[in-house]
């Protein structure tokens, strides 16, 4: 990434995919949870970059089971 403007664009398309993913009225598959936790990775990744956060490994939320 080559500037700070880059990685926020960047940081932009995965907030909007993990908002997309986050809602509760959708109907959770194994793909979808796969997504919202890549989406939290690169989140944590970006922020770490820019500086915002520190330790954010343990920010991500565990897994939780499928209640279907």
């Amino acid at each position: 990434m080559r500037d700070e403007n880059e990685i926020k664009l960047k940081r932009s398309y995965w907030q909007g995919v993990f908002d997309a993913l986050k809602s509760p009225d959708k109907s959770r598959t194994d793909r979808s949870d796969k997504d919202k936790i890549t989406a939290e990775v690169w989140l944590a990744s970006l922020d770490w970059i820019l500086g915002q956060k520190e330790e954010s490994a343990s920010l991500l939320e565990k897994k939780e089971e499928n209640k279907r």
